[in-house]
């Protein structure tokens, strides 16, 4: 059984430590891709250089919503020029976050639609990080989603939305990603959203080193437990974990390597 974590931070300082154990606990559970997502230029530049020196790992790179203000232009110009370098599978994290007020939004979402013509320039998918902000990241979208040609090339990670927002998604042709959240106790209405979410429309991820699911609670997350996400969709969804986690790798699979077969 094969599951791949389609959302990752190993790249970040809190996996400095301990990266290479890290990844070793991730394969021994049957990770054997994890997706490493840039959040700006240093961040995207390490987790490409984890994907040449790393079997099954892949890269994405994107100046984070949050980080919109502060880095600014000079960042933007250092992502725009990594991902123009190539070996990257995907651009993002991108997208809207009101939920820290750390950015106008006005300037995220100038910063977002760059990243979606970056996506269509250099044919890649895109990640998308969307907190707080879902009428404005739905209309952003609705947008330019169908001018770029990005159907069945945009995920919504550790989607938070309502199922009106899901669906409204869906119909433009986006994928959904889930993570450990839908093991907390109280994650009612995140379980609801979920289980009307088509598994064939679904990825799962860890969003590592946060949100880590109920048995880690109080842990840091890591992709080893992305496993997790995939038990609870399976449940939800009335299938076997053996099934979810083929399903969800392979959407995985075409999302950020189509070369590759599972």
């Amino acid at each position: 059984m094969e599951f791949f974590d389609s959302h990752a931070h190993l790249n970040l300082p809190e996996f400095g430590p301990d990266r290479s154990e890290a990844l070793a606990r991730a394969r021994a559970a049957g990770v054997t891709r994890i997706t490493n997502v840039g959040v700006d230029a240093a961040s995207s530049r390490l987790a490409r250089d984890l994907a040449r020196d790393e079997a099954g790992l892949l890269a994405s790179a994107a100046l984070h919503p949050n980080y919109a203000a502060d880095l600014g232009e000079p960042e933007w110009v250092c992502v725009a020029a990594l991902l123009r370098e190539g070996g990257f599978a995907a651009v993002g994290e991108t997208g809207l976050d009101y939920y820290r007020d750390h950015a106008p939004p006005e300037l995220q979402q100038d910063l977002f639609r760059r990243h979606l013509a970056l996506a269509e320039e250099l044919s890649l998918p895109v990640i998308v990080h969307c907190r707080n902000a879902h009428a404005d990241c739905r209309a952003v979208l609705a947008e330019e989603m169908p001018r770029r040609n990005l159907a069945d090339r945009v995920v919504l990670h550790c989607f938070s939305g309502t199922g009106e927002d899901a669906r409204a998604y869906l119909a433009l042709g986006a994928l959904l990603s889930f993570t450990g959240v839908l093991t907390f106790p109280n994650a009612h209405s995140a379980r609801a959203v979920a289980a009307g979410v088509p598994l064939a429309r679904t990825l799962a991820e860890t969003d590592c080193p946060w949100l880590a699911p109920q048995a880690r609670r109080g842990k840091r997350n890591e992709p080893a437990y992305v496993t997790h996400a995939v038990g609870a969709l399976a449940g939800l969804h009335g299938v076997s974990v053996e099934e979810a986690a083929r399903i969800t790798t392979e959407n995985a699979v075409r999302f950020f390597a189509p070369g590759e077969q599972t």
